[in-house]
């Protein structure tokens, strides 16, 4: 089995981008024994540790968050989770958590603040990656999309609340209404 995983571009947007010039990274098993596949589905990093355990005939462990992307098993997602802790200083609880959750369509960027020294100005980007796929126009604002935004907040916030409370930090305004 020989796995690719391609090294994406560096453009020069900031250490925490989660634009897919940065994510969509193709990944390609080849095995002239496996039928060609090719998956257009949502999926994570946190899937290709069950799939190649699942292509040479081992169990994932408990502990794996992913599943595996060719198993009979497998269901498509409706939407994937990125995080980043920023870079800086080593204490981690002191650190701003930047997320993303992309769906087929619609991409939000959250950042838990503004850290001084990330090159980006905006705590807030939601993007219609149908009608822009190149994630240029930020419709955060727009009226249009309230639904569509707070419904991805709403799976962002409560991330952000599993998060802290992994690293001992609870915000419990937040994890009251979404933990």
């Amino acid at each position: 089995m020989v796995r690719r995983l391609d090294i994406h571009k560096e453009i020069g947007l900031g250490s925490a981008s989660f634009y897919d010039e940065f994510l969509h990274i193709p990944l390609i098993f080849f095995n002239p024994s496996f039928d060609a596949q090719r998956i257009t589905d949502l999926v994570s990093t946190l899937d290709v540790g069950p799939t190649i355990l699942d292509m040479i005939g081992e169990r994932k462990q408990p502990s794996f968050q992913g599943q595996s992307i060719t198993g009979s098993n497998y269901s498509a997602k409706s939407e994937v989770i990125g995080e980043h802790l920023h870079r800086g200083q080593c204490d981690i609880a002191k650190k701003p958590i930047y997320l993303c959750v992309r769906t087929k369509k619609y991409k939000l960027i959250w950042r838990e603040y503004l850290y001084e020294k990330d090159t980006h100005n905006v705590q807030y980007e939601l993007y219609d990656l149908v009608d822009d796929p190149n994630e240029r126009t930020n419709r955060y604002q727009d009226k249009e999309l309230i639904s569509v935004r707070d419904e991805l907040l709403k799976i962002a916030l409560r991330r952000y609340g599993i998060v802290k409370l992994q690293r001992g930090k609870v915000d419990e305004a937040v994890c009251k209404d979404v933990c």
